[in-house]
């Protein structure tokens, strides 16, 4: 039987890889794993973009609904975290911008893809702050490493997007560490 945050992991994944209007492609098992599969480069980076902002929104919530015992530590975690996600957010945003040109950003793409993640909430009610979490964190660094690898494959990873992609992992990371510490 699934847990809690195997099923938000599934559910998520499905919900965000579903949307057409992020014109994303077939899921493709490769060793063990999934890994999108993308009609243009610029979808990849639209669905880490839309990953990351999912990340921002769920740990927003979460450091409004703190409480309890470590209420003041949690209300700083998420804070930190939320504001994390929303500078890679811009970032990446803006370079996507910058190299498919500022239409390709569409906001109503970016609320279908968000809205896609309905599906989730039932089992985002059931998780804990914490496991939602690690779940977005884990989704969205597999969301960077999908759009790296698209951009790598597809000729148009700049330098600059190459940088840009791996500060936003390590980024990403860092949220991770801390989670695991709080969780210990």
């Amino acid at each position: 039987m699934k847990t809690s945050i195997q099923r938000l992991r599934h559910m998520m994944r499905e919900a965000i890889d579903a949307s057409p209007s992020q014109r994303l492609g077939h899921d493709v098992a490769l060793g063990g794993s999934m890994q999108q599969s993308f009609a243009d480069p610029s979808s990849s980076l639209l669905h880490a973009l839309a990953c990351l902002r999912l990340a921002y929104l769920s740990h927003q919530n979460s450091h409004w609904q703190a409480r309890g015992e470590p209420f003041y530590a949690d209300h700083q975690l998420y804070a930190r975290l939320y504001e994390s996600a929303a500078k890679d957010v811009d970032s990446l945003a803006e370079r996507i911008a910058g190299l498919f040109g500022g239409d390709t950003i569409d906001l109503g793409d970016q609320v279908q893809s968000l809205l896609a993640c309905q599906e989730c909430t039932l089992v985002m009610a059931e998780a804990g702050a914490l496991e939602r979490a690690v779940a977005v964190e884990e989704h969205a660094l597999e969301c960077i490493e999908d759009a790296y690898d698209t951009a790598a494959t597809s000729g148009t990873k700049t330098l600059g997007l190459d940088d840009l992609l791996m500060q936003i992992a390590s980024s990403r990371e860092e949220a991770m560490y801390l989670l695991r510490q709080r969780t210990g």
